[in-house]
């Protein structure tokens, strides 16, 4: 009923798993829950929540959520508990220290946002859920608030949460951020923008440390997952120096999990827009979605786009063994504009535009031609919904 209705689903897990006593005659049944959750989330949001234990088919079912939070950050996931698992392993591995929210949001893309309880948690699905399904008005964007004696990393943290609340604010007042502390390199929003909802994806500008890493790629492909299944148009506002060439930990998938993101960028089902809102080097310019990815337009923001292979510096330093590779290159460079305007002249930038032109152009390239989406209604039609 809630496919044909298209009503969003908030699933909330305090389970063990199989029920024992059932045995093995329980198989058919709980196992029907996956393709049964997987065919409603092609087409509806599906948030899951976590609010205590979440073991064995729960953990799975959990995993299927577009939108999956913790309720506290002691809950546990496992497709084991911690009776098997100390069988397994003794008392030498806790299995809290291996299973917690806590310890998962910093080591796996399992979960996407911890609160503070239980009540918070099912408030807040809720109201994501209906807001985001519905269409419904987003509340204002809040501007941080900067703490007296914060710390080296909280100074950092809160200039990039400056940064992005400011270039917001170019586009829309309104709306809400998804993936909260899941990676400081990569930011994402759903904007109210003049009735409409905007997906953003945005690297904090000027933020040294806006390397994609292979967590930044994987919080990536989890918002357009999001963003696909709630069919929003997106702008990314790229500024990076490129992708993390570190080889070690989890970055030994990144290449992998880039061709994967590519793919899902390549089959995105709504129009997106590409702006260069600070650097842009190498294969990270992908993450813009040129027009050969099929964007709308790219465009560059007046005074700071800086499209290139690799940064200047790097570039001198490669090539200072060869005098003749070091004067070709620079005869190129002298050839390049310093605000990008050649790269319009060649059509792989459409034009070179200020913060200012930014919402106007976002609304003639998505939603000029567009028709209202046929699940926006209006608040005081939400009662007869639900």
């Amino acid at each position: 009923q809630l496919t044909l209705l298209n009503i969003p689903l908030a699933f909330s897990f305090e389970s063990l798993g199989f029920r024992f006593m059932e045995g093995r005659n329980s198989f058919s049944q709980v196992f029907g829950l996956v393709p049964s959750l997987e065919k409603f989330r092609q087409k509806n949001l599906l948030i899951t929540i976590c609010k205590g234990k979440c073991l064995g088919i729960g953990a799975i079912l959990y995993g299927l959520g577009h939108y999956r939070i913790a309720a506290t950050s002691d809950a546990t996931l496992n497709l084991t508990g911690p009776e098997v698992f100390k069988q397994f392993f003794g008392k030498k591995i806790d299995f809290v220290d291996v299973a917690s929210a806590e310890t998962l949001i910093n080591k796996t893309g399992l979960i996407h946002e911890i609160m503070l309880s239980i009540a918070d948690a099912l408030s807040y699905a809720v109201n994501l859920s209906a807001q985001l399904q519905y269409r419904l008005p987003l509340p204002k964007l809040t501007k941080p608030m900067f703490r007296v004696g914060s710390s080296f990393i909280e100074k950092n943290s809160f200039k990039a949460d400056l940064a992005c609340f400011d270039c917001m604010q170019h586009i829309s007042d309104n709306g809400i951020e998804l993936f909260k502390g899941y990676d400081e390199r990569l930011r994402a929003f759903i904007l109210d923008f003049r009735g409409q909802h905007l997906a953003v994806l945005i690297n904090p500008p000027d933020q040294m440390n806006n390397m994609f890493s292979f967590r930044t790629l994987e919080m990536y492909q989890h918002a357009l997952k999001v963003f696909s299944t709630l069919r929003l148009p997106m702008v990314v506002l790229l500024d990076t120096p490129g992708i993390d060439p570190r080889f070690d930990g989890s970055n030994q998938g990144t290449i992998e999990k880039l061709i994967s993101l590519t793919g899902d960028i390549l089959n995105y089902p709504m129009p997106t827009v590409g702006v260069v809102n600070g650097r842009g080097y190498g294969g990270a310019n992908t993450l813009l979605i040129p027009k050969c990815y099929g964007s709308v337009a790219n465009y560059g923001i007046q005074g700071r786009a800086n499209l290139d292979v690799m940064h200047e510096s790097i570039m001198r330093e490669l090539l200072s063994g060869s005098k003749d590779l070091l004067s070709s290159w620079e005869t190129m460079r002298e050839s390049q504009e310093d605000n990008c305007s050649d790269l319009v002249k060649l059509g792989l930038l459409d034009e070179i535009i200020s913060y200012e032109d930014l919402a106007n152009k976002l609304w003639h390239d998505l939603f000029a031609n567009t028709e209202p989406s046929q699940t926006t209604v209006y608040a005081k039609d939400l009662a007869a919904v639900v």
